[in-house]
């Protein structure tokens, strides 16, 4: 090899390297890729019946799945949120509320989801 493709394939090893430690996606982009694909499961707002939850979707895809929750805020603004890697157990959980029956839907994204937010900025 020559000693220009060496450097270059230096420099892409230290990019890839520096991506991997500092480097997060963005959330937008990974909210627009997930949503490209088919939705699992939506729950919307009249079946929440939230002052906060708006709209709840399941998505799968690279073998995981994902959230894309609609926060409704005091303003009626509305925010996007993505959690990534969610057991589907804790889908189950959020989704049916078998092992809460009592419990809104409020409640149980607090317990099986809202820790699974995606490390993105």
């Amino acid at each position: 090899m020559n000693r220009s493709k060496l450097r270059i394939i230096a420099i892409l090893v230290l990019l890839f390297q520096f991506n991997l430690i500092f480097g997060q996606v963005n959330c937008d982009v990974l909210t627009r890729k997930v949503e490209s694909t088919f939705t699992l499961h939506s729950v919307t707002s009249l079946l929440l019946d939230s002052s906060w939850l708006y709209e709840v979707n399941l998505y799968y895809t690279d073998g995981k799945y994902f959230v894309v929750a609609v926060v409704q805020h005091d303003n009626f603004m509305k925010s996007k949120y993505i959690f990534c890697g969610i057991p589907k157990t804790n889908w189950n959980n959020f989704y049916f509320g078998q092992n809460d029956p009592n419990s809104t839907y409020g409640e149980r994204f607090h317990k099986y989801i809202i820790d699974y937010k995606c490390d993105c900025y």
